[in-house]
């Protein structure tokens, strides 16, 4: 009956509008079909873009020796690298020195080979540095030692980094530029490594090994930071930093022994050092705190070496408590204890003539002690 008064226009309204809107659903799926394949494509291709960009490499990741390729992130302007020179140099003379810094890379990305790429490459480093971006400063005055030495003033390009990497050791930089916060050691630290390793013999390098060795001491790895001063001292022992590094070494020693408050050999190894360390540098600064832990550590050693022999004397081992009573005594002849320790060898010397004594008649007149049988059921 509804359908009886229906309209023929309406009857085909509601037929039409379900069917009309599959038909729109099928055209645009086929439409983003296409697109959705070359995503793959697109997301490949901008993956390998990305591996050739500007950006600098980690500084805590050893640099490759690769030079800089061509990339779509570093085009020049000019056609030349003799004219891409002379439009960065022009653009940093017009102070528009982040523009400048672009262009004098473009320059070493599109010719790395070319005489005015270690030009280019030196100018780029030294506007970062001058712009406070010092972490890609440092990250391109490296670029330039591994790709083209002998083209700069390496004792010049060696302060640059030094001065980089103090900045980063010393200074205390805020969290979200509010909260206080502090000095990047860790990223100082590898700056001062590469330091090291690309001037073994420049005038700088004692300090930055001895830096190193601070750092290390900071972050609480006491072996890495004795190892550290041991070496300042070995390569570099005609330079100021060698007493300090003798010192700290010490005070690394210390500390690694008393993480270890049973075990003697450290002990031992922190005491000869701040014996030698007296010895050769007896008017340091530092001598008086080094005497301090001296004795403390001799007087840790003693009561070790003393509690030993009273060890041994307890459990009736004559012999070897006369030892480490003796061994105590030769070693400390200044502590307190020292006089007991000479009463008790005494006593012990003793104890053992005595005890020859008896034994040298039997000897003398060749008769062996006899042994009484038991008797059964009564005493010997």
């Amino acid at each position: 009956p509804r359908m009886a008064n229906c309209t023929l226009s309406d009857c085909v309204q509601g037929q039409s509008t379900p069917r009309r809107k599959r038909l729109d659903g099928a055209r645009s799926a086929t439409l983003l079909l296409p697109i959705m394949r070359l995503i793959p494509w697109f997301l490949a291709v901008t993956i390998v873009l990305i591996g050739h960009s500007v950006c600098a490499a980690d500084p805590a990741k050893p640099a490759t020796p690769g030079k800089k390729r061509p990339s779509m992130f570093a085009r020049p302007k000019k056609q030349t690298p003799s004219e891409q020179l002379a439009h960065a140099n022009s653009l940093k003379g017009a102070g528009r020195n982040a523009e400048a810094t672009r262009q004098y890379g473009a320059l070493v990305h599109s010719w790395s080979s070319s005489a005015e790429a270690p030009v280019a490459q030196l100018e780029c480093a030294r506007l970062l540095e001058k712009e406070g971006d010092y972490a890609a400063a440092f990250d391109e005055y490296e670029y330039l030692i591994l790709n083209y030495p002998g083209s700069f003033q390496y004792s010049e390009i060696l302060d640059s980094e030094f001065r980089i990497a103090n900045y980063f050791m010393t200074t205390r930089h805020r969290f979200l530029g509010v909260l206080p916060g502090s000095a990047d050691l860790e990223t100082a630290l590898s700056m001062f490594e590469k330091i090291v390793l690309n001037g073994p013999q420049w005038s700088g390098t004692p300090s930055a090994q001895f830096n190193i060795g601070w750092i290390q001491e900071q972050r609480e790895a006491y072996d890495l930071a004795s190892s550290a001063y041991e070496v300042v001292q070995q390569s570099y022992p005609q330079s100021k930093f060698a007493a300090d590094a003798a010192f700290r070494q010490g005070c690394c020693l210390y500390l690694i022994a008393k993480e270890r408050p049973r075990e003697e050999r450290s002990l031992q190894i922190v005491r000869a050092h701040f014996q030698k360390f007296l010895r050769t540098y007896a008017n340091h600064e530092s001598a008086n705190e080094a005497a301090a832990h001296l004795a403390e550590v001799t007087d840790r050693l003693a009561h070790m070496t003393y509690d030993r022999a009273v060890f041994y004397d307890k459990r009736g081992n004559v012999q070897a408590a006369l030892i480490a009573y003796k061994d105590f005594a030769n070693k400390f002849p200044d502590s307190a204890k020292a006089r007991a320790a000479h009463e008790r060898i005494e006593q012990l010397a003793g104890k053992i003539d005595l005890k020859a004594a008896g034994a040298a008649p039997a000897a003398e007149t060749g008769d062996e002690p006899r042994q009484q049988t038991p008797r059964p059921g009564g005493k010997e």
